[in-house]
């Protein structure tokens, strides 16, 4: 897409919002949405940092971290228990990027693998060849990411959309990173083992208590700062103090901290006013840094700016790979984009539902949970599961739509709603979510946001990063009694030919919860059969594993016995 088109999209964007009864969803390079406390910016439009990005005055390492499209203010949280001055997550071992661009790969990687140790899930050495590689245009031909090759560097949603799209992760063993290897497409990209299957990322907010806590709670958060001259002598320390205008972004991951680290330990030219600084788990081999690791100072500039990087992220909650799972999804890339409804004139709205329509199959018809992406910090959902009507689109009479969950999140990022074994009919059908985002948001910004994937880029040279080639009949607004194609709506409205595809992902499995024992039903037996399996009497295969686990926790225990015999006398009639 040229620039031409571009700019006749934003302003086709602008006049058609002000129109009533128009759905909006834009191109997420085209709103910056958030005000966040390091880099100013505006509701609507670009920031004037992007904006200075686009035009080239000011300057970006070509294999680092870009200047980031949207972000989210990220989601503030309050420990249980007194933070220790002092704190360090075991995780694996501190690998080497090499000469390419994958500083965000490492990052995205590493925080995966810190929250699965922390899980008691081991140490995972996990493939960040195969992520890199998911970003370029070799791999995407042109439906997806659209990077020439591993050195033009990324974006933390990079990681995050792949991690919840499935496309990963693999081992290391499969999809080995080394100078050799990483310089080619992996002609073996599409095989291997997936392990783990990430259900849930968080963005986090950059103060000082919220990623201490988000680093107790997960392991680790992936972040991104700027490389440049601010190293003591050794390069153990980092801390930049002044504003640049030389970019040089380098993700990395946060395992830790130390109150008491001295400010008197970073550059005599530029220390930081006061004593605490994080521990960084690099990406350039053990011989950098202090064997691999750094500190930053907490009052370094631009560590954790998600207004200049993205978002600061942290994977919350992953599905061990039983092979009964199946994801239905519209998109394999993840949230590029933003939607919402609305305009300065007139106001946004602070509600919206949106949906997608898939085709289920008959046999993974067991909803376990539905995802979806939102900048929102706290929303208020609920999750519906919507027939189609003649047409293919979603019923827009809510009197028709089954509720499945409902509740409130208290996290920015995928948000991972667990259903409660509902059945899904075989054939087309949506799932469908309403948000409120009840003036939730970090910084008051009552808008309900939620994720799309859409065309990212650079609007005055028209250069391509990202580009979704959505289809009629995926996606919907529902507003007013209406179903709002965004395809139909982007390409009328916009001329913009590839539409926009809602992020939602739908998990569903083969397995019948409750039912261990094959026979198609949950009675007495089974819950005697869950009892001896959890006192170890007798062993369940991954399928029985996954049938047992009634109150959805991971693993099975008495609990789930008693939940099946309460089902199979009459007491509960779902679980």
């Amino acid at each position: 897409m040229n620039g031409t088109v571009v700019k006749k999209i934003i302003t086709l964007a602008l006049a058609c919002s002000m129109l009533a009864g128009t759905a909006v969803t834009v191109n997420a390079a085209e709103v910056d949405t958030i005000h966040a406390s390091k880099t100013e910016t505006s509701k609507v439009g670009y920031s004037d940092l992007y904006k200075s990005f686009e035009k080239g005055d000011v300057k970006v390492d070509p294999k680092g971290v870009g200047i980031a499209p949207f972000s989210a203010a990220g989601t503030v949280l309050t420990p249980s228990q007194a933070l220790p001055a002092k704190y360090k997550t075991d995780t694996t071992p501190i690998k080497d990027q090499g000469e390419h661009g994958t500083c965000w790969a490492f990052s995205a990687m590493g925080s995966l693998e810190a929250f699965l140790g922390l899980d008691g899930k081991g140490k995972q050495d996990l493939a960040e060849n195969h992520l890199a590689w998911f970003s370029t245009i070799t791999h995407s031909q042109g439906n997806g990411w659209q990077l020439d090759n591993i050195d033009m560097g990324g974006w933390s949603m990079i990681g995050a959309g792949y991690h919840l799209s499935w496309q990963g992760a693999k081992y290391e063993k499969d999809f080995p990173y080394d100078g050799t290897t990483a310089n080619s497409y992996p002609s073996n990209w599409y095989s291997g083992e997936t392990p783990y299957h990430v259900t849930g990322i968080m963005y986090v907010h950059n103060d000082i208590e919220s990623v201490k806590t988000a680093i107790m709670r997960y392991g680790a958060v992936g972040a991104s700062y700027n490389s440049g001259d601010g190293y003591n002598t050794d390069m153990t320390a980092y801390y930049q103090s002044q504003e640049t205008s030389n970019y040089q972004g380098h993700a990395i991951t946060i395992i830790g901290w130390d109150d008491n680290f001295s400010k008197n330990n970073f550059s005599s030219y530029d220390r930081p006013p006061y004593d605490g600084a994080w521990l960084i788990k690099n990406s350039w081999g053990e011989n950098y840094c202090d064997h691999g690791y750094l500190w930053i100072s907490y009052y370094d500039r631009y560590l954790l700016d998600s207004q200049t990087w993205g978002n600061n992220v942290a994977v919350t909650s992953v599905r061990t790979n039983s092979g009964h799972d199946t994801l239905y999804q519209n998109e394999e890339w993840g949230a590029t984009g933003i939607g919402y409804y609305g305009n300065d004139a007139d106001g946004y709205d602070n509600q919206i539902t949106f949906a997608n329509v898939y085709d289920f199959d008959s046999t993974h018809k067991y909803l376990q949970k539905v995802i979806f992406e939102t900048i929102n910090s706290g929303v208020n959902y609920e999750v519906y599961y919507m027939p189609v009507d003649a047409s293919g689109a979603p019923v827009a009479n809510s009197s028709k739509w089954t509720s499945l969950a409902a509740g409130k999140s208290n996290s920015a990022g995928y948000v991972s709603v667990d259903i409660k074994n509902f059945a899904v009919p075989a054939g087309k059908g949506a799932i469908g979510i309403a948000i409120d985002s009840g003036n939730a948001d970090a910084f008051d910004m009552d808008i309900a946001f939620f994720g799309t994937a859409e065309w990212m880029g650079n609007s005055y040279s028209g250069q391509t990063y990202f580009d979704q080639k959505g289809e009629q009949g995926e996606s919907y607004i529902i507003r007013n009694g209406q179903s709002i194609d965004l395809f139909d709506y982007y390409y009328n409205s916009y001329d913009y030919e590839n539409g926009a595809t809602a992020v939602i992902k739908v998990i569903c499995s083969d397995a019948t919860i409750g039912d261990v024992n094959g026979d198609g039903k949950s009675s007495t037996v089974d819950a005697l059969l869950v009892l001896r399996n959890a006192i170890g009497l007798y062993d369940f295969d991954s399928r029985n594993k996954v049938n047992g686990d009634t109150n959805f926790d991971g693993k099975v225990a008495a609990s789930d016995a008693l939940l099946i015999q309460r089902h199979a006398v009459g007491l509960i009639s779902e679980y």
